[in-house]
């Protein structure tokens, strides 16, 4: 069984894919706001490189963000419509989750507590207990209000796809919407002038 995992919610597009649960690809390329120009030939890249096509995906998976507005529509269009295409199933799963699972199983790291930034000085947070099993709602908080311990997705770069690999992956899973924590300013400004 195939499977391939897009995340574009940060500068970076991210895309790895499995066979079973052995990495058979992965590649990361800083982006910022290219991803409408370089997505489906970096996807089409791996496939050349490992000689399979779209058919031989089994499913997909794709980071739903929060994060980069744009990279995420782009990155969940694109994969939806692979998937649709193919009649193959597609998860999405947060930039928090994701990071979190990272962070647990490479430092092996009970608590965490894992922010990415939205607009101005606010910031989408949730902590994560691993050893208790108990995970806090999806906040959305100042910047003032991040410890140190905190780690913020916008500071350091970490493959997100690679969450694949924990055991836990699974009970993270979603549906493939966009997860953006809060309303665009386009849907903002047409809230204000209908007057909601």
């Amino acid at each position: 069984m195939k499977t391939l995992f897009l995340d574009t919610s940060s500068n970076y597009l991210s895309l790895s894919i499995y066979q079973s649960s052995a990495i058979i690809y992965s590649n990361s390329v800083l982006l910022k706001s290219r991803f409408n120009e370089e997505l489906l030939s970096i996807i089409d890249f791996a496939f050349k490189s490992l000689k399979i096509d779209i058919r031989d995906i089994d499913e997909f998976y794709v980071v739903v963000g929060p994060g980069s507005f744009t990279g995420i529509r782009i990155g969940v269009s694109t994969i939806l419509g692979l998937s649709l295409s193919t009649g193959r199933p597609l998860y999405g799963i947060t930039s928090l989750d994701a990071a979190a699972l990272r962070l647990n199983k490479d430092k092996n790291v009970d608590k965490i507590s894992v922010a990415t930034k939205l607009r101005l000085n606010e910031y989408a947070y949730r902590e994560y207990d691993f050893k208790e099993n108990k995970f806090s709602d999806y906040l959305v908080i100042k910047e003032d209000e991040i410890s140190s311990d905190t780690y913020v997705l916008n500071k350091k770069y970490i493959d997100l796809t690679r969450c694949y690999e924990h055991s836990l992956f699974k009970d993270f899973l979603r549906g493939y919407e966009p997860f953006y924590m809060r309303k665009s300013q386009a849907e903002i400004n047409f809230d204000k002038a209908c007057g909601l």
